[in-house]
């Protein structure tokens, strides 16, 4: 399947999603949701994601679209 979104953070947007994934203090949905956006900004493939933080390949497509 191809990608039908493109996340293409900048440096300071990703050191946000990184230190809120390192605190532990958000929700899990919020904690998923910002590793979602890590992963596919470095290329992973949207059902690579998906296995990798065991969800579904459409809430991989609804949390990039949303963003």
């Amino acid at each position: 399947m191809a990608k039908k979104y493109i996340v293409d953070l900048n440096k300071d947007e990703k050191a946000e999603l990184v230190s809120l994934t390192q605190k532990g203090h958000p929700g899990a949905r919020k904690i998923k949701r910002a590793n979602i956006l890590l992963l596919v900004n470095a290329g992973k493939p949207d059902f690579e994601v998906a296995e990798l933080l065991h969800n579904w390949s459409f809430t991989i497509h609804l949390n990039v679209a949303v963003g």
